[in-house]
């Protein structure tokens, strides 16, 4: 009796992810976009949303600048797509940040260091509380750290 090799079939389906080694699966992983790995459009927007909601309100950040920004609902809408668009274009996103320069945004407002830290660690509690991986959330981390030179003015 002829036996069918199509009855095969299922049994190879189910151990092919056998013969996939480990180093390919990571390689692959690793080939992602940061933007990617961290979910796209949708989860940068969350981590912007938790992030502006815990920041705006704290001292440590002074978000309104001594009040010389008025965080409207407009404002702060603007603000958050820029925030989006700038961190999906800096974790290789597909999406183009058309917003200004952060030296050209930030200058005049005397942001300080301490300022800033504060912010990046608003930023990184919205990162883990969005259950961004560690590894992910260190390369956003220096990512962010890295616009620093541009955003915190010298006394």
């Amino acid at each position: 009796m002829l036996r069918s090799p199509f009855r095969l079939l299922p049994a190879l389906a189910l151990a092919l992810p056998l013969f996939v080694s480990a180093p390919a699966l990571a390689q692959t992983a690793a080939t992602r976009s940061l933007y990617d790995r961290v979910g796209g459009a949708p989860a940068l927007t969350a981590v912007v949303g938790d992030f502006v909601a815990t920041a705006a309100p704290d001292p440590k950040v002074d978000f309104t600048r001594g009040g010389s920004w008025i965080a409207s609902d407009a404002a702060v809408f603007t603000l958050k797509k820029h925030l989006v668009d700038f961190m999906a274009q800096a974790m290789g996103g597909p999406k183009a940040y058309t917003g200004r320069s952060m030296k050209v945004t930030h200058t005049g407002m005397g942001i300080t260091q301490a300022q800033f830290d504060a912010l990046a660690g608003h930023l990184q509690a919205a990162l883990v509380k969005n259950k961004v991986a560690a590894a992910d959330v260190t390369a956003i981390m220096k990512i962010a750290a890295s616009t620093a030179p541009d955003i915190v003015e010298k006394p």
